[in-house]
């Protein structure tokens, strides 16, 4: 519970060799930051700029200014995976719709939008426009087919 200033007061030599070693300090932490953020990129999933910086009591705005290039990989690589894992349940839901469009087709009814939704179980997303587009183009492609196979 004793304060810098009676520390330097009582021990001069010691707070001295302290400060003589703080340059030391500064680079050893830096380069456990660096490790930290290195070892960030190899991460499965890619965790987010927020996260490294909590896990070194940073701010990602100090990270940032410090390693910039590392900081902008991370991001990337985190951004890249949000991406890929979007266009997977878009594609997901898009042949979701298209086998209960067939699964309405081959029962006689009229595939509209609810009903549609309604015959998926398990939808992977919600999306309208994705939902209009994948029915217009799955009656599009039986429209062909049978004219094809008549």
């Amino acid at each position: 519970g004793w304060t810098v200033c009676i520390l330097q007061y009582r021990f001069p030599h010691a707070s001295a060799a302290l400060v003589a070693r703080l340059p030391e300090r500064k680079l050893l932490f830096k380069a456990k930051l660096r490790t930290t953020l290195s070892g960030a990129l190899t991460e499965e999933p890619a965790p987010p700029m927020k996260t490294v910086a909590q896990r070194v009591e940073r701010s990602a705005a100090h990270l940032r200014a410090i390693y910039p290039d590392l900081c902008r990989e991370i991001t990337k690589r985190y951004l890249w995976e949000k991406d890929c894992e979007a266009s997977r349940r878009r594609l997901e839901f898009q042949a979701q719709i298209h086998c209960a469009v067939i699964g309405l087709a081959e029962q006689g009814i009229y595939p509209s939008r609810t009903r549609v939704f309604a015959s998926i179980p398990h939808p992977t997303m919600r999306s309208t426009r994705v939902l209009d587009r994948q029915i217009a183009t799955t009656r599009l492609e039986l429209d062909r087919f049978l004219e094809n196979h008549k």
